[in-house]
C-alpha cells in the first residue's frame, strides 16, 4: 500500500480532469470532497444532489461533478426519482451507495473467540464465522487467515481491505496491542502477524474506538460531532468523539474504565471489571447451575432468549449487570458532558438489559443535564461493522478516487 504522503502514479482517464475546490491541489480536493459525499451517503442513505450540497457545505456544481466521478467508478448509483408534492417541475434523483462496489473483511479478537465477517460497502454483514482460540497470537493469526480465505469465496465482489479490532491498549498506528490483560498480551504486533498471513496490510484499531468510528460512518449518530462510546463486555472502555474525530491518546493509550470504582451489593467499593464484565455474568450463571462450565457468553445470551427453563433467571442476571453499569455510564456522562452517550457490547445484549440500563440511567441523571443515551443494537453484528469501518476509513475514504481504481483482491 502506498504511503499517505505519496502521490499515486499518473493515470489517464476522464476522472483526472482538474476540478479545483479550494487551496488544495486539484486531485486532493477532488478526493477530499468525494470522501465527504460518500460519508454523507453512508450515514444518511439515498440523497439528492441538492440535499448533498447542503449537507456537506458545498455548492451544487462541485457536488454534481463529484457525483459524476463516483458514478463512473461504480461507487454510487442513481435511484428512481421521487415525484414532487406539487406535481410540477423536475423531480430530484436520489444518489445512493452501491453496496457491492467493494466489500470489507472484519476480524475481532475477543477473550476466547475470534470472529471474522464479510461486510458490504453499505455496512450490511453478509456472513460471519467464529472459532475458539487459545490466546496465542500466531495461532490466532492462522485462524483468522483460514476464516478470511473462506469468506472471500462467498461473494464475487472484490474485497478492498481488512480491519482487525481488539480490546485493551491498542496502538493503531503501529498495529500493536500494547496491553490486553485478559489475553495476557504485551506489545503483540497484531497488524504485522495478520498482514504476513493474509498477504496485505491489515488496519488495526481498539474495539471501542472502532465502534465510535462506525457510529459516525454508518449513521447511528447523524449530526452529532461530539459524543462518547462506552463498550462494556469482557473489556470496559470509552472512546471520545470531538468535532467529528475519534480521539486517540499517545500510542493509543487511554479509555480504560476497568478500574473505575463502583459499589457492590454489600456497599463495598469494587472495580468496574469485577462487577460488569461478561465473565462475571457467566461465573454467576455457572454458580447457580444455569449454564455448563464451557458455555460462552454468546451462548448464555441465546439461552436467555430461547430456553424457558433458565431464561427468566438469566435475564435477571443480565438486567442486574446493566443496572450496575448505569452509575459508570452516568459518571462518564457527567464528567465529559457530551451531547450523547452510546453503549455497546454484552451489557445491552437483551431487551430486558437495555430497559434496565435506560431506566436506571434516567433515574441517576434526574435533575441534571442528561446526554442522550443510545444503545447500539445487535451487539454481535456491531463488532463486525466496527472492523469494517476501520478498513473503510483508512483504505477507501482516505483517497476514494484513487483507491476505487485499485486492482481487486
Amino acid at each position: 500500500m502506498r504511503q499517505p504522503d505519496e502521490d499515486p502514479p499518473e493515470m489517464t482517464s476522464s476522472l483526472d480532469e482538474a476540478v479545483d475546490f479550494g487551496v488544495r491541489r486539484p486531485r486532493e480536493a477532488r478526493s477530499a470532497n468525494a470522501a465527504a459525499v460518500l460519508r454523507y451517503l453512508l450515514a444518511h442513505g439515498p440523497t439528492s444532489r441538492v440535499d448533498l450540497a447542503a449537507g456537506i457545505g458545498l455548492t451544487q456544481g462541485p457536488v454534481t461533478r463529484i457525483v459524476a466521478l463516483l458514478l463512473e467508478l461504480g461507487l454510487v448509483r442513481e435511484e428512481s426519482a421521487q415525484p414532487l408534492a406539487t406535481g410540477r417541475g423536475r423531480p430530484p434523483v436520489p444518489v445512493a451507495i452501491v453496496p457491492d462496489a467493494w466489500h470489507f473483511i472484519s476480524a475481532h479478537v475477543g477473550l476466547t473467540q475470534v470472529t471474522v465477517a464479510r461486510v458490504d460497502l453499505a455496512g450490511t454483514v453478509l456472513q460471519e464465522r467464529r472459532a475458539e482460540h487459545g490466546g496465542h497470537p500466531a495461532a490466532i493469526a492462522e485462524q483468522v487467515s483460514d476464516l478470511v480465505a473462506a469468506l472471500r469465496e462467498i461473494h464475487p465482489s472484490p474485497v478492498l481491505g481488512v480491519g482487525a479490532v481488539v480490546g485493551g491498549w491498542v496502538d493503531a498506528e503501529a498495529g500493536v496491542v500494547r496491553r490486553h490483560d485478559g489475553l495476557g498480551w504485551h506489545d503483540v504486533p497484531v497488524g504485522a502477524l495478520l498482514s504476513e498471513k493474509l498477504g496485505e496490510e491489515v488496519c488495526v484499531e481498539s474495539a471501542v474506538r472502532s465502534h465510535a468510528l462506525a457510529d459516525m460512518i454508518y449513521g447511528l449518530m447523524p449530526g452529532r460531532s461530539d459524543f462518547v462510546h462506552i463498550f462494556i463486555g469482557n473489556v470496559i472502555e470509552v472512546a471520545s468523539v470531538i468535532d467529528g474525530r475519534v480521539l486517540r491518546g499517545l500510542d493509543g493509550f487511554g479509555g480504560d474504565l476497568s478500574s473505575w470504582l463502583l459499589t457492590d451489593d454489600d456497599g463495598h467499593a469494587a472495580r468496574a471489571a469485577d462487577l460488569l464484565s461478561d465473565y462475571v455474568v457467566r461465573a454467576s450463571a455457572q454458580r447457580e447451575g444455569l449454564i455448563p462450565e464451557d458455555c460462552t457468553f454468546e451462548e448464555l445470551v441465546e439461552l436467555a432468549q430461547s430456553d424457558a427453563r433458565v431464561s427468566g433467571r438469566l435475564n435477571d442476571l443480565l438486567a442486574d449487570r446493566a443496572r450496575r453499569a448505569a452509575p459508570l455510564i452516568a459518571g462518564v456522562a457527567s464528567m465529559m458532558a457530551p451531547s450523547a452517550v452510546v453503549v455497546s457490547s454484552g451489557v445491552v445484549a437483551t431487551p430486558p438489559a437495555v430497559a434496565a440500563l435506560e431506566s436506571e440511567y434516567r433515574r441517576l441523571m434526574e435533575g441534571r443535564p442528561r446526554p442522550a443515551l443510545r444503545v447500539l443494537p445487535h451487539y454481535r453484528t456491531a463488532l463486525a461493522i466496527a472492523g469494517a469501518a476501520v478498513a473503510l476509513e483508512r483504505v477507501l475514504l482516505a483517497d476514494p478516487l484513487f483507491t476505487a481504481r485499485a486492482p481487486a483482491r
